[in-house]
């Protein structure tokens, strides 16, 4: 069984997966998101305090990497690839 120091050691070398996930970590960047809702949407970042504008179904606004963890929880915002 491996101790925690050797779970350190691991993660400062940069490859570690602690905690027994199979996938790699998401990690935010810049991203566009594409407004699924009807009429026009107004969210700030709350990171950045910039105010993003979707105005209408379908509208796409490219949202700061500080802001991504924030809007992906919004229902009516899809990211888009």
């Amino acid at each position: 069984m491996a101790c925690c120091g050797s779970q350190r050691a691991a993660m400062r070398g940069g490859g570690a997966n602690v905690g027994g996930g199979t996938g790699t970590p998401w990690i935010p960047r810049a991203m566009d998101f594409e407004y699924t809702g009807s009429g026009e949407l107004q969210i700030t970042g709350p990171s950045t305090g910039t105010i993003y504008t979707f105005r209408g179904p379908g509208a796409r606004v490219r949202v700061d990497e500080h802001d991504v963890a924030s809007l992906v929880s919004n229902p009516n915002l899809r990211r888009v690839q």
